[in-house]
């Protein structure tokens, strides 16, 4: 009777293909995974970009942000540039002396990432 010492060649190389066929399964997934957190980190960087934008207006005065139109401006985030488009005043009834909508657009490669809208308002506040 002759005692088996391990694995012949056969059975290495059949458990080898049978390891890669069953890791093949997994490529796909990890595939996937990464261009979603390489898509989750562009809208985090996008909004960043948005807010940075909007935190330059906010340092304005209210009368000095424009009535109307569209503009741009390229905002770098963590060495990507995203270029905000802006829409001023999209509705006319809530741009006032004292007050300015605007709608944020980041774009990157020409493509919308992410979008935010806010109003700025002035508020003076009369002495008693």
């Amino acid at each position: 009777m002759k005692l088996s010492q391990g694995f012949t060649l056969i059975e290495a190389i059949v458990s080898l293909l049978i390891l890669g066929v069953i890791m093949s399964a997994f490529v796909p997934i990890f595939l996937n995974n990464l261009k979603m957190n390489t898509e989750s980190e562009r809208i985090s960087q996008a909004t960043s970009a948005i807010e940075s934008f909007f935190d330059k207006l906010r340092t304005a005065p209210v009368n000095k942000i424009p009535t109307s139109g569209v503009g741009q401006e390229d905002i770098s985030v963590n060495g990507v540039i995203y270029k905000i488009e802006a829409t001023y005043c999209r509705n006319a009834s809530l741009c006032t002396d004292n007050s300015r909508m605007v709608t944020a657009k980041a774009l990157f490669n020409n493509r919308s990432i992410a979008s935010a809208e806010t109003i700025f308002t002035e508020v003076n506040y009369a002495k008693p």
